[in-house]
């Protein structure tokens, strides 16, 4: 059921192979390749393959197409582990800045989730994450409300209602696409997007299902 209708869903890679270098490969039904920028595949214990950004220029650039143009109900969701909050924000997935959609970290590990409507940022509530700990980040805009949940934990959420502007803008995971800054220092995988809204049940779902590659 959480697979249904994803427009954004890279390849799992567990095998002792390291997986291409180069491209990020999304095996939804949409094509929504990723190219792989200075960003280094690492192996976790468990035996997932995931992508180590030192924050010097590493990034994954997806480029913009109708199905990442979303403007009504959205879930977006990325596995991530800072080493280091320092500076003024990181971002671990964002499409467009003042536009579209985005997590941002603050220097102290608050947390959210943003989605821009009329030019106007709607941000979620904030959670503080713990440094050189794996959380599942899952942002959500249900129509009436944006939410941002750590761990399947959720926020109290923020009002908003109306379309999701759009920019045309690509995603980009470990960087800030609009100034290609707000770098990512530590460790991202399985950037996932979905045209609609998870409830809290399928967001436990989610987290309960994968908490074991990540020692959650």
């Amino acid at each position: 059921m959480i697979i249904n209708d994803c427009v954004l869903n890279p390849r799992r890679y567990t095998g002792p192979v390291p997986p291409p270098a180069a491209t990020l490969e999304d095996v939804s039904p949409y094509g929504n390749n990723g190219t792989i920028n200075n960003a280094d595949w690492v192996r976790l214990v468990s035996g997932l393959w995931v992508l180590d950004f030192d924050g010097v220029g590493d990034s994954v650039g997806i480029p913009s197409t109708p199905s990442l143009e979303i403007t009504g109900n959205i879930t977006c969701a990325i596995w991530a582990r800072g080493t280091t909050f320092v500076g003024d924000f990181r971002t671990p997935m964002g499409k467009g800045a003042g536009a579209d959609y985005y997590f941002r970290t603050r220097a102290t590990g608050s947390t959210f989730f943003t989605v821009t409507q009329a030019a106007a940022a709607k941000a979620s509530p904030e959670q503080v994450l713990d440094l050189d700990a794996w959380y599942l980040l899952v942002g959500v805009y249900n129509g009436a409300r944006v939410y941002f949940y750590a761990n399947a934990v959720r926020g109290a959420g923020t009002a908003a209602a109306g379309p999701i502007d759009t920019a045309g803008a690509n995603l980009t995971i470990g960087m800030r696409v609009s100034s290609n800054d707000d770098l990512w220092i530590g460790q991202l995988t399985w950037p996932r997007v979905w045209p609609w809204a998870f409830t809290d049940a399928q967001v436990w779902t989610m987290f309960n299902n994968e908490r074991g590659w990540f020692a959650r």
